[in-house]
């Protein structure tokens, strides 16, 4: 209940596409409160280094999520 909305609607939407579940270290970093870092590791993976380079709009989603993570850091 602390997160913001937006947060919460980046979260939801990136745990159905897969990303957000399969980074147990993401994940622990949110729940301590870690957003800059958590945003960091989120991006840290090779679905996004591969959509980077596809030019995939995946990557401008994943981005999205870590702008949002990083925004919760300067709450």
């Amino acid at each position: 209940n602390s997160l913001s909305n937006n947060l919460k609607k980046h979260i939801v939407s990136s745990w159905y596409r897969g990303a957000l579940s399969g980074s147990p270290l993401t994940r622990e970093l949110i729940n301590a409160g870690e957003f800059l870092k958590a945003a960091d590791e989120f991006l840290n993976n090779a679905e996004y280094r591969a959509a980077v380079e596809s030019k995939s709009g995946v990557a401008a989603r994943m981005e999205a999520v870590a702008e949002a993570l990083r925004n919760e850091a300067r709450k």
